[in-house]
């Protein structure tokens, strides 16, 4: 990837993306066969390394959008980080014997911003079909946990109507101007408070983990709004143009939004398996001709019960994408 001209923050510099790349990868393929130091026995030192995993996860998805990577690219990733998500919440409900434990702890920004990202992103990447894995995560299997943020709550409304009511504004600093945003039926005063949240929310989130990490040694892997870009579609908000001077406005994410389209093959994938990638080792679901953006040029047919194959990637797993009969 030629970072300096396609990456999308001027921070990461390429010593830097390489670098932060390969200790995300390793710390992400330690823990995914290690327990981590931390906890009281076996089972709850495996529970801190699934969380590792996943935040680790979504952390790479985040370095390589700064990067520049395609958005296909990131959108084919996504969902790669929701498993991992879904495999530590599993073993964190297993643990304390609870199967309506929260796998996101709302109440603080270190758990309220990878939530609302990914519910974001769902949306901007045209992959609304996640969100009903996502809502389980917040919910829980049996949804005990529902209604606890307002915000939250607003934005999965737009795919299910069945959410629920709720008053709260967990992290009020700055979410409360985006539930301004959407409390108002006035488009003007809507696109004025995603404007203020947009100036107010790199300063609001001071205390975010990720916070001013440009200027340490590592551990910046991007600036990102990805809820205000989401407020815009949902919002319906035409012009956003005087949104693109916040560097952490995902701008290109609204276009990618309004000019895609699903391939009539995903389409069909998604109805009949509720997924569009297969996990390498599993079987070919149907057959055709299959692609993974793990590596350049693997298009190849597979027979319906083929085992895909998995190779090293700079990605760490690989997925395997129907491309149609022919």
């Amino acid at each position: 990837m030629d970072l300096v001209n396609i990456k999308r923050q001027q921070f990461l510099t390429p010593q830097m993306y390489e670098t932060l790349k390969a200790e995300t990868l390793n710390t992400i393929e330690t823990f995914k066969v290690n327990p981590t130091g931390v906890g009281d026995s076996l089972e709850e030192r495996w529970v801190y390394s699934y969380a590792i995993v996943a935040e680790n996860y979504l952390n790479l998805l985040l370095l390589e959008y700064t990067a520049g990577n395609s958005l296909p690219f990131i959108r084919s990733q996504l969902e790669i980080v929701i498993d991992y998500y879904e495999q530590y919440g599993s073993k964190l409900r297993s643990y304390h014997k609870n199967i309506n434990l929260p796998v996101f702890e709302l109440f603080t920004i270190d758990g309220y911003c990878p939530c609302i990202w990914l519910i974001s992103l769902c949306y901007l990447l045209h992959r609304k079909d996640l969100l009903p894995r996502v809502a389980k995560l917040i919910d829980g299997e049996m949804r005990e946990n529902v209604a606890q943020d307002w915000l939250i709550e607003e934005y999965l409304s737009f795919s299910d109507e069945n959410r629920y009511d709720c008053s709260t504004v967990l992290v009020p600093k700055p979410y409360l101007l985006l539930c301004e945003a959407f409390s108002n039926q006035d488009n003007e005063i809507s696109l004025a408070f995603v404007r203020k949240f947009l100036k107010n929310w790199y300063k609001d989130l001071s205390g975010a983990p990720w916070h001013d990490t440009h200027k340490s040694e590592g551990g910046y892997y991007g600036y990102w709004a990805f809820e205000a870009a989401c407020a815009v579609i949902l919002l319906e908000i035409e012009n956003d143009k005087e949104f693109h001077e916040y560097l952490y406005y995902p701008k290109d994410l609204i276009e990618f939004y309004r000019t895609f389209k699903p391939s009539s093959s995903e389409i069909d994938l998604l109805t009949k398996y509720q997924k569009i990638s297969i996990h390498a080792g599993e079987k070919c679901p149907q057959p055709g001709y299959w692609f993974t953006v793990a590596r350049g040029n693997t298009r190849q047919y597979f027979k319906q019960g083929d085992i895909f194959p998995n190779f090293e990637s700079d990605w760490g797993d690989v997925y395997w994408q129907f491309d149609g009969e022919e």
